[in-house]
């Protein structure tokens, strides 16, 4: 949905046809006219331009169709906005055209010259002179407006990746240059004599150098009620096939991006606060396996009472009672609406993650009364086997219901999951890849710096030997060395790591980025590591023969 001005503020225009507008396209009961995406224009009607002035049916509403966007338009809205990548109709709309506007984003374009903190002055001023026009509507605090570039906004999601990555880069750079650095010191101390004999016969130092560098929806129904019968419906019907274990209704799914506000307060004089809302008809939270508490979820006896109750998260008991059973408590729903409403808590739920993998901690409110229904709600169904193979039989069920009740967007919750995390995937794999290389070059570092020391030690390794040394106590005399300037690597790894951990935090799941376990796992490993490259130069240093190291010397 978009506003009258919004292609010529982002400088785009229809291939044909015109933009949607307010004025012209709105009326009763929905919209009058759609604009298309160019994509959607191919794909469907074959480019054909006797589409704009065509009545198509979207959402079972009949429109006429009045433009087709620009070829590859995208309609950037933030990272916050449930919107998909690619949009294929869009619809008219205005500021004031409901209470959804209150959630809406909104995309301005400064004018030449002012400063982003000039703008953000004037839309500070503007909010308090508004929000002084509408007291009824904003008693309970503040409000304001945060200006975010779309430069930022655009990559506030990828920056913390972007960082990480870069970070890894840096640092497995410096390992392979202080590791260069140790093993070019230790083949020099080798080839000590050899340079010496070279440079009496008149090799240039910069020659010695040369050398030792090696190169390597459904049926529109008019009330609720009639919305609630028909999602009723298809739940038992799906719930009737062979190999469903459950089926419900609900909204958000989780991990769509979808994100529902409920404005709620303690007390009619207590302060306002925000939670993420689900609105979930009897069943959908045992479809979706999520864990009760205490107390018990929707039934269908709930949707036929005045006051259904409500069900919370265990995030907002403990937060809103703490110490306290939150089961047969009430909360004001919308306190500063006309529709404010006192709900009892029927139970309480494990918190979902709702919109992505690392949403916050935000609390959670269940509905489940029919008023609240949106025309396209989301079908969970719970299967004993493999989902995709039910999916046909799933919308064939449904659509024999009626020829207007079409399924789309199916898709398994592994496949949500899995785009949920895709982005988080791809930068976690390239760390691992940059940290296996880094662990390589730690290998290759420690091998240096033994070599290096035993190398240099090469007397006192054939004095010993000499002297009645076992091949056991030349092994521990190497390794040592090695394993000491590594355990001293490790602890100031571990100070840096936990330095620049916060970094890393937006790119984790349930788990800190500065977790005990994993932190003295990498340590272990490490100097497991260590002692093993270290074994090489100490086994060779055994089998060296003192009379010719000494003979050298």
């Amino acid at each position: 949905m978009i506003s009258d001005n919004y292609l010529s503020l982002v400088g785009a225009a229809p291939v044909i046809g015109r933009q949607v507008n307010a004025r012209e396209d709105m009326g009763e009961p929905y919209v009058r006219a759609i604009d298309v995406s160019y994509e959607f224009w191919q794909r469907r009607w074959h480019g054909d331009p006797a589409l704009v002035g065509r009545h198509i049916e979207v959402n079972n509403i009949d429109v006429v169709v009045v433009g087709v966007m620009p070829r590859g338009f995208r309609a950037y809205l933030g990272p916050g906005t449930p919107l998909p990548e690619q949009i294929d109709v869009w619809f008219p709309g205005a500021p004031d055209s409901g209470p959804l506007s209150r959630s809406a984003p909104v995309v301005a374009r400064l004018h030449h010259g002012v400063s982003r903190a000039a703008a953000q002055r004037a839309i500070d001023t503007w909010i308090s002179q508004f929000v002084a026009g509408h007291p009824s509507s904003y008693r309970l605090g503040p409000v304001s407006m945060m200006l975010v570039p779309l430069e930022e906004d655009v990559v506030s999601d990828v920056k913390p990746a972007l960082v990480a990555l870069a970070g890894a880069v840096a640092f497995v750079l410096l390992v392979a240059c202080a590791n260069l650095t140790n093993l070019l010191l230790a083949r020099a101390t080798v080839r000590q004599r050899e340079l010496a004999v070279r440079r009496a016969i008149g090799a240039s130092r910069v020659d010695v150098v040369t050398m030792t560098v090696d190169a390597r929806a459904f049926s529109s129904n008019t009330t609720a009620e009639q919305r609630l019968q028909s999602y009723n419906a298809v739940a038992e019907a799906v719930r009737r096939l062979p190999g469903v274990e459950a089926a419900a209704f609900g909204l958000p799914i989780p991990l769509t991006a979808t994100r529902i506000s409920q404005r709620f307060a303690t007390a009619a004089d207590a302060p306002e606060q925000v939670a993420a809302q689900f609105i979930a008809l009897p069943g959908y939270a045992e479809a979706l396996q999520v864990p009760l508490r205490d107390g018990r979820t929707f039934t269908a006896d709930d949707n036929r009472r005045s006051d259904p109750g409500i069900v919370v998260d265990e995030r907002l008991a403990a937060a809103v009672w703490p110490g306290r059973r939150a089961v047969g408590q009430r909360l004001l729903l919308g306190p500063s609406t006309g529709a404010r409403t006192w709900a009892e808590v029927i139970g309480v739920v494990a918190h979902v993650q709702a919109t992505t993998l690392r949403s916050g901690a935000e609390p959670q409110i269940w509905v489940t009364h029919p008023a609240r229904l949106f025309f396209q709600m989301g079908l969970a169904v719970r299967t004993a086997g493999d989902p995709r193979a039910l999916a046909p039989s799933i919308r064939r069920t449904i659509e024999r219901l009626g020829p207007r009740r079409p399924v789309t967007d199916m898709q398994t919750l592994e496949a949500i999951v899995s785009a949920a995390s895709a982005d988080t995937r791809f930068a976690l794999s390239v760390l691992g890849v940059f940290a296996a290389l880094a662990l390589a070059l730690t290998v290759v570092g420690v091998y240096g710096v033994a070599a290096y020391s035993a190398a240099r030690r090469r007397r006192e390794i054939a004095v010993r030997v000499a002297l009645g040394a076992s091949s056991r106590d030349i092994v521990v005399l190497v390794v040592r060395e090695g394993v000491r300037w590594s355990i001293a690597g490790v602890a100031a790894g571990i100070v840096g790591a936990r330095l620049v951990a916060g970094s890393l935090e937006s790119l984790l799941f349930e788990i800190s980025a500065t977790d005990p376990d994993t932190f003295a796992a990498v340590a272990l490993l490490l100097t497991s590591v260590a002692l093993a490259a270290s074994l090489v130069p100490a086994l060779r240093a055994t089998r060296a023969d003192p009379m010719l190291a000494l003979r050298a010397e």
